[in-house]
């Protein structure tokens, strides 16, 4: 039975470092896998955008 929880945990914390490169970040992809599942976290961060490369980027203006 510990087995379980320590393998729940391990994925949980693989998934949240998987989320570091989307937008859902870290910390929101782990508790979601605690909470839910690694499965689920894991479904919920593939289908999530990723980050923006340059955050502080102004959007260019075209012209017409």
């Amino acid at each position: 039975m510990i087995e379980i929880f320590i393998g729940w945990i391990l994925c949980s914390f693989v998934i949240g470092y998987l989320g570091t490169t989307k937008k859902i970040g870290f910390v929101f992809a782990l508790i979601l896998s605690l909470l839910l599942s690694p499965i689920v976290g894991l479904i919920i961060v593939l289908v999530s955008k990723k980050k923006s490369r340059y955050p502080y980027e102004k959007p260019s203006r075209s012209r017409f």
